[in-house]
């Protein structure tokens, strides 16, 4: 016969995992990230100090040769608007960071600092090298956020000595600035998933609109935030009809922004048609016939460190796996 006292232990509702009281499509650990070390604060200072160092060594190399292509686009248009002009007469990408570089350089050159060619170079290339710093403490934000601190630190601590991403991060060129955006964009779109009203749809328009101002690739990150849209309307049930002018006006949002900071692809039509044209004939050649998944794989493989890739991959398997259903 059993006892008062364990009838009474068996009578206790049985407490139930984190996990259960996580928002529907959440994970546990995203509903509570989990209580940092106590080293935390100085373990992610320290983390962005080797990765600022790391792009900001040698950053002056070369100057005042160029030995990379690109970075007279980037600079000489970003000085041709200190002398008015505006329209970057160039389609080949969008025209944002264009602007971008020539605002951080302008208080440079009110003071003094930057005079000449080599010194425009220079700043810009730090200013990447700045963009790509952020982007290590991002990731590190986004992970705590999606999988607890250890996760974020891990994932940060990855991308700060991924070669691909240092060494990118000392030209002043798009690809540092443009996986800035679309990093940020996936995390807007994680962190409003369950929110409600017109706020962050807007959020998650500008997003899209300022990566696909950036490079025209960058309109890709559409498809994390409409995984993010999907996902709601799977955990609330909901009809299709919700979720597709949801999209709908998220995209109309990206659009807006895209022609707000890169105006002259609209006043100039003929110019971005040239530019986009002139993209799909030089990757449809046999001049770049690496250009493609094959060549992905090298470049990330190499480019970012074999550990590294397969502990992304592990870590993309592990994610799949514990993620809790809608």
């Amino acid at each position: 016969m059993r006892s008062r006292s364990s009838r009474r232990r068996n009578t206790r509702p049985r407490r139930c995992p984190s996990i259960c009281t996580a928002p529907p499509g959440r994970t546990s650990s995203a509903a509570n990230p989990g209580r940092p070390p106590r080293f935390a604060a100085g373990a992610v200072i320290g983390l962005l100090v080797v990765a600022a160092g790391l792009r900001l060594w040698g950053i002056n190399f070369g100057l005042p040769a160029l030995y990379r292509p690109d970075e007279d686009v980037t600079v000489g248009r970003a000085m041709g608007i200190f002398h008015g002009i505006l329209d970057p007469h160039f389609a080949d990408w969008p025209h944002l960071y264009f602007y971008v570089a020539a605002a951080w350089l302008a208080p440079f050159r009110l003071i003094g600092v930057v005079q000449d060619p080599a010194s425009g170079y220079l700043w810009v290339r730090i200013l990447d090298a700045l963009l790509g710093s952020v982007t290590v403490l991002l990731v590190f934000e986004f992970g705590r956020r999606a999988y607890g601190w250890l996760a974020g630190f891990f994932g940060a601590s990855a991308l700060a000595v991924a070669f691909l991403h240092v060494r990118d991060s000392h030209f002043a060129t798009l690809d540092v600035p443009l996986t800035l955006a679309c990093t940020a964009a996936l995390y807007i779109a994680y962190r409003t998933i369950h929110s409600r009203g017109l706020r962050p749809l807007l959020l998650n328009g500008i997003a899209l609109g300022v990566a696909a101002s950036l490079k025209y690739n960058g309109a890709l990150v559409f498809s994390g935030i409409a995984a993010a849209q999907a996902l709601r309307a799977r955990a609330a049930r909901s009809r299709w009809t919700p979720l597709l002018a949801r999209l709908a006006l998220i995209a109309a949002v990206g659009v807006a922004t895209l022609v707000v900071t890169s105006p002259f692809l609209v006043l100039d039509p003929g110019m971005t048609q040239h530019g986009i044209g002139y993209i799909f004939q030089h990757l449809g050649k046999a001049t770049a016939p690496a250009i493609g998944w094959v060549q992905l794989s090298l470049a990330l493989w190499f480019g970012i460190d074999p550990v590294l890739v397969l502990l992304g991959a592990v870590g993309v398997a592990y994610a799949a796996w514990r993620r809790q259903p809608a």
